[in-house]
């Protein structure tokens, strides 16, 4: 949980928006999410053998990395609900497809 708080307050100073995590899965807010990791995870200096970049806290990477997915999962699923419980608005809808595209840029771009 202190995880997920540190990243919310990140993406705040990074965007100037004073609002829930989940308002931050959104496809056009992916690269605010991975410029936060990226910050807290602290980037190193040094490169892998291969060039890639390394940080001076790869676990945490990783876990705030499946804390966004599983959020973007919960987002989604919230917006499932509310269309299978005749709460069908096009803001549920939005949500869903929010939620997707997050998805969609986390499985093909995050490593």
């Amino acid at each position: 949980m202190r995880n997920g708080a540190r990243l919310k307050i990140k993406l705040q100073e990074i965007t100037n928006r004073n609002v829930a995590l989940e308002d931050f899965i959104t496809g056009s807010n992916f690269d605010n999410c991975a410029k936060a990791v990226k910050d807290l995870a602290e980037i190193s200096t040094e490169r892998s053998l291969n060039g890639v970049i390394m940080f001076k806290k790869p676990s945490l990477a990783l876990k705030l990395g499946s804390l966004l997915k599983k959020v973007a999962g919960l987002k989604r699923g919230k917006a499932v609900r509310a269309t299978a419980e005749n709460r069908y608005d096009e803001r549920s809808q939005e949500k869903r497809k929010e939620a997707e595209d997050f998805i969609t840029l986390f499985e093909s771009e995050w490593t």
